[in-house]
């Protein structure tokens, strides 16, 4: 009987640490697409005022991030 109580309780545990591990998943994971979609923002309004530069240069940055990340 008791054996069965402290299995339940280590079954207990184990449930909410994997449960805590995917909502810390989740975080990130929205996270990453807001930074992602920011420096994306970003890009475009650096894009009016550097014309000079290559469109090219100017989204090497973000993909390397948003790439690597996802």
């Amino acid at each position: 009987m008791k054996q069965n109580f402290k299995n339940y309780h280590i079954n207990k545990y184990l449930l909410n640490e994997i449960e805590t591990k995917r909502v810390i998943q989740f975080w990130f994971s929205l996270f990453k697409e807001l930074v992602c979609w920011l420096l994306q923002i970003l890009i475009k309004d650096t894009k009016k005022f550097n014309s000079n530069k290559s469109h090219q240069q100017q989204l090497i940055l973000p993909k390397l991030i948003c790439y690597e990340w996802l």
